[in-house]
């Protein structure tokens, strides 16, 4: 794509925030030999943009260097302490100025965008001109976000809730999904976990060789209540047929006489002590327990503000969300920490690289020649859901409706 058709487009760099979350300040952390602030200033420019704003609040003399060095126009959000939306507001009445066709509104936090994709939003905004767009990774939804100007008075003269997301929730016909297959657009340094995993990937890495078995089970069956609820992360134990079925996936294991040292699973109650009680009863060639491993990332979905609440209350309170949920399940999702089932695939597979990373390191550290191996995973059906939809090449849509009764056990043979 040509830089000239950037021309008419504003790019602001939001920096303003407290970096509560992180710890530490984000537009000054090293992102490769620079700084994450620079790293994003420097894709605007080789994507093409000749006027870029930083918008700044908390810290701004300590980003004053950085941008006189890079040449770009500073808008203070005074009000920055009040949230991320005030300052998509400064930026938007400081570039507003230019007379702009568009804003690409870009994040400090998310410095491995790649030119490519900026590139891609701008040449879809020239066919669609008058549409949000938003860039996606497999699904699941990123950053920047590009901003028709036609919009700029409304989000300006916006007070209440819900930020931007309110106000392109008034035009949910206007708002575009496109696919860049570029995951820099999803990586997101807003906490320590975050910008660890924005370091992993400047890091070579070896390509995985996983050959073996993997053994998929779901937790044994839970407490009951009274009536439906809805359970993605709230905590709760196995009854006694939950302990039953879990005993039986140990004698399942042993039947298939899977070969392993370590279970992985949730680290939620109802998935530790399913693989705690199979591990039990599993016999290993040297009699040895096998060494449970939770992992977080496989936990269930996420159901923000609607998880551990019974499914009557919630459809009693928010009809016109729950009508939404049914409409499109693959896409809803309810409050600011919840996950939709694009969020989930994307945690729960970089959850299985790590695990097929860990092992594949120490079964180099113990010498193994023959890297055929079982690796046992125990978690949750959306969890299962997604894992089979990405190993089988399952459409997710249809992979959501799968049928996997608690305690069942699916093994896939990598050979």
């Amino acid at each position: 794509m040509e830089q000239g058709n950037l021309l008419n487009l504003t790019a602001f760099v939001l920096t303003a925030g407290y970096s509560s979350r992180m710890g530490d300040f984000k537009p000054l952390l090293p992102v490769g030999e620079i700084t994450a602030l620079e790293r994003v200033l420097n894709t605007a420019k080789e994507a093409g943009f000749q006027e870029i704003i930083a918008v700044t609040g908390y810290k701004r003399e300590a980003l004053r260097g950085i941008l006189e060095n890079q040449g770009v126009r500073e808008a203070y959000n005074e009000n920055f302490s009040e949230g991320m939306f005030t300052s998509i507001q400064a930026g938007i009445r400081t570039a507003r100025e230019n007379q702009s066709s568009a804003y690409l509104l870009m994040l400090v936090d998310c410095p491995l965008v790649p030119v490519s994709a900026i590139r891609r939003m701008a040449a879809e905004h020239m066919v669609h001109p008058d549409c949000f767009l938003i860039p996606c990774y497999r699904g699941k939804k990123g950053h920047p976000i590009l901003i028709p100007s036609q919009y700029g008075e409304e989000i300006l003269n916006y007070h209440g809730d819900g930020g931007l997301k309110a106000v392109m929730n008034r035009y949910a016909d206007k708002v575009r999904l496109l696919e860049t297959g570029e995951e820099g657009v999803v990586l997101d340094m807003d906490t320590p976990a975050g910008y660890q995993d924005v370091l992993n990937m400047l890091k070579p890495k070896e390509p995985l060789d996983f050959r073996g078995r993997l053994f998929l089970i779901r937790h044994g069956q839970t407490e009951q209540h009274a009536e439906k609820v809805f359970i993605g992360q709230t905590d709760v134990p196995l009854n006694e047929e939950g302990q039953e079925q879990a005993q039986a996936v140990g004698l399942f294991l042993t039947r298939h006489e899977a070969k392993f040292e370590h279970i992985y699973c949730s680290d939620l109650k109802r998935s530790k002590d399913t693989a705690e009680i199979a591990g039990n009863t599993v016999i290993m060639l040297r009699n040895q327990i096998p060494e449970l491993r939770p992992e977080a990332g496989l936990r269930e979905m996420n159901l923000g503000d609607w998880d551990g609440h019974f499914i009557r209350e919630i459809q009693e309170k928010y009809p016109e969300e729950y009508k939404a949920r049914g409409e499109d399940l693959l896409r809803f999702k309810i409050g600011h920490d919840g996950e939709n089932f694009y969020d989930l695939r994307y945690r729960v597979m970089k959850c299985l690289e790590k695990i097929l990373r860990i092992e594949s390191r120490e079964a180099a550290l113990r010498g193994e020649d023959d890297k055929y191996r079982d690796l046992i995973i125990v978690a949750h059906s959306g969890v299962l859901r997604v894992l089979l939809s990405d190993l089988q090449g399952v459409p997710l849509e249809e992979a959501v409706k799968m049928e996997i009764p608690k305690g069942a056990v699916i093994i896939l043979d990598f050979a």
